[in-house]
């Protein structure tokens, strides 16, 4: 798994950061994620819990703020909630086809996701 440098920086100030679905048994405590070929960021743990009970900063990090609604990074439709918001962009970044509407349900905000909580950098030589 590999993270851009600024990514990598909005999740060390968020403590972690979250992926569709679950990953914990892909990823696990003490796995390093790159971000560079000298640098990366250490996993502390990870949970996989249902999207509406992630930590909002994590979950706002992934998507825009408009006026009273929440656009996903990789394109300009809005959704009434944060999360919706939130999953389409995960789902985009996973490489995930989802259907609009699926995301539009209620019954969307008890999908899984999994939190990644990272510890520090670390650098190798």
């Amino acid at each position: 798994m590999k993270l851009s440098n600024q990514a990598a920086q909005i999740a060390l100030s968020n403590r972690g950061f979250l992926m569709a679905g679950d990953y914990t048994k892909e990823v696990g405590r003490g796995d390093v994620i790159t971000v560079t070929e000298r640098t990366g960021l250490v996993v502390e743990r990870v949970e996989c819990v249902a999207l509406i009970n992630a930590p909002l900063a994590m979950v706002m990090a992934t998507c825009r703020d408009g006026k009273e609604q929440y656009m996903p990074f990789y394109c300009d439709v809005p959704f009434e909630l944060p999360h919706q918001a939130a999953m389409a962009q995960l789902l985009n970044d996973a490489g995930e086809g989802f259907d609009l509407d699926d995301l539009l349900d209620i019954e969307s905000l008890d999908a899984a996701v999994t939190i990644v909580h990272l510890e520090q950098w670390r650098h190798t030589e």
